[in-house]
């Protein structure tokens, strides 16, 4: 399920070369908004949500939309770029 919002986002956020300098988060804020819209009628993000909310007061649509973020940022994310540090034991002295 991921895999393809992940490359639905990354495409949907891809500027033209020529329009790079001009680049702000406004078209990622409209393109996480736009999938999380289209994740809502899923039956697994219904049925997270359902188990998240006895210990939690939030609207669906935001929750939706923090579970599609906290996704994003998981290792591998929607670009499939592992974070080298998470393979590392937790020791203090390392952190």
């Amino acid at each position: 399920m991921l895999t393809t919002v992940s490359r639905a986002i990354a495409a949907e956020i891809q500027q033209p070369s020529a329009r790079r300098a001009e680049t702000t988060v406004a078209p990622l804020v409209s393109g996480i908004r736009a999938r999380a819209r289209t994740l809502e009628n899923s039956s697994g993000m219904r049925s997270s949500f359902l188990s998240f909310t006895p210990a939690y007061s939030i609207n669906y649509s935001d929750f939706v939309v923090v579970r599609l973020l906290y996704e994003a940022t998981r290792d591998a994310g929607f670009w499939n770029m592992h974070w080298t540090i998470t393979n590392m034991p937790p020791n203090s002295d390392r952190v």
